[in-house]
């Protein structure tokens, strides 16, 4: 899957900055409203990769 979109990178407060997302790449992750989700970004190849949280087990 390959959705391209460009979208403008602003600043959120003093020290943090955001990105608004299309739809349809919500729909594409099947992402929903308040989401724990993982941002990597790979500074080499300028990428970002948005992933599902997944929690961690618990031990018996």
């Amino acid at each position: 899957m390959k959705i391209r979109k460009k979208r403008k990178l602003f600043k959120n407060s003093k020290y943090s900055y955001a990105v608004s997302i299309s739809p349809d790449i919500v729909r594409a992750l099947k992402l929903k409203a308040g989401q724990k989700i993982i941002v990597t970004a790979d500074t080499r190849t300028g990428k970002i990769v948005i992933e599902d949280w997944k929690p961690k087990a618990k031990k018996k």
